[in-house]
């Protein structure tokens, strides 16, 4: 999604960012199948600076 790239895994926690690294903050995902709280996939999309209807929109593309 908009070119992140896995670069770390820590415990269960995922860090994407980009190639470049370029990103105030990389975005974290817990690695487990578990609910994503709301908050934090809205502080994900805003560090990607794209909203909740891009996001599905570009999902539903893959």
């Amino acid at each position: 999604m908009k070119g992140l790239l896995h670069k770390r895994t820590k415990g269960s926690h995922e860090i994407w960012d980009y190639p470049d690294g370029s990103l105030a903050r990389p975005v974290v995902f817990r690695g487990k199948k578990k609910q994503i709280p709301r908050l934090h996939i809205e502080t994900c999309l805003d560090t990607l600076s794209i909203d909740f209807r891009q996001f599905v929109k570009e999902y539903e593309s893959l």
